[in-house]
């Protein structure tokens, strides 16, 4: 039974994954009728991803036939060499993660520069500019801020308070040790009342 429910699961995963890449391709031909161009590098994106799902199922675990799986990656295949055949309109989407040559702005960033010359205290090459003993400085600087003052450590507390209600005992916090003696002494006041009562 969990054979045949394992086949099943199978089927359905390739069935979805063939529908998927379908409508990759269907997803083209609305976008081309409605909007007169088609995002083309993200759909083969989509298409690439769906094989490489169908790849990477563990065919035996599922009990997929070879022939539907290569039925599936064959057609899934066609579907993405019909996109990289598409000769229509082609509509770019920009991805703002995407990395922008340095040759495209290079005119932005000398529009936009602002010289700056450094002091004349400069020691090495390189180009890197320094102050002789500055990085002993900053880390002795870093360590000792005559303005901050440590705050007091909290003493423990320790008897009873006067509350609004009357005297308060403080209860410190109970640690599974004391918590296991605790348990340990009522579980046996407990039965020793029900022995008592029998």
């Amino acid at each position: 039974m969990n054979r045949r429910r394992n086949y099943n699961r199978g089927i359905k995963l390739i069935e979805n994954l063939i529908k998927k890449t379908e409508n990759i391709l269907r997803r083209s031909n609305y976008h081309m009728v409605n909007q007169g161009s088609t995002p083309v590098e993200p759909l083969k994106n989509y298409c690439l991803k769906n094989i490489e799902t169908l790849n990477k199922l563990n065919r035996k675990a599922l009990d997929i036939p070879d022939t539907l799986y290569d039925y599936a990656k064959r057609r899934m295949f066609d579907i993405y060499f019909e996109l990289q055949e598409y000769r229509g309109t082609e509509r770019q989407i920009l991805n703002n993660n995407r990395e922008i040559a340095l040759e495209d702005i290079i005119n932005l960033l000398d529009q936009h520069s602002v010289e700056s010359y450094a002091a004349n205290s400069r020691s090495g090459g390189l180009g890197f500019s320094s102050i002789s003993g500055a990085t002993l400085y900053v880390s002795e600087a870093m360590d000792h801020n005559e303005y901050w003052k440590p705050p007091k450590k909290r003493g423990e507390l320790k008897g009873t308070m006067v509350g609004s209600y009357g005297p308060i005992e403080y209860k410190p916090k109970q640690t599974i040790e004391a918590w296991r003696d605790e348990m340990s002494l009522q579980k046996k006041e407990i039965m020793d009342e029900v022995y008592r009562l029998q």
